[in-house]
């Protein structure tokens, strides 16, 4: 399949440079970013979610913890309600 892609300017030197650490043209590294995504689909995301468990250390009950995220908010970042 061919498949014309923009790719935006703010994105072309990281791509280039990344593609060239690899030894890959931006091609070829967007190839084996897409292959990877498509086949591994969310098993990559769902192994590093998974690691995260157990790594948060505070013990406070949930809503312990909204409360003083309310508590400590400055006026300004209160969002109005309609």
């Amino acid at each position: 399949m061919n498949l014309t892609v923009y790719i935006p300017r703010s994105l072309q030197r990281t791509l280039r440079q990344r593609a060239q650490a690899a030894g890959l043209t931006p091609a070829r590294y967007l190839q084996q970013l897409l292959r990877r995504d498509v086949e591994d689909g969310p098993t990559e995301f769902s192994s590093r979610f998974a690691a995260l468990a157990g790594s948060w250390e505070d013990d406070r009950e949930a809503d312990n913890i909204v409360r003083d995220i309310e508590d400590n908010r400055m006026d300004s970042e209160r969002p109005e309600l309609t």
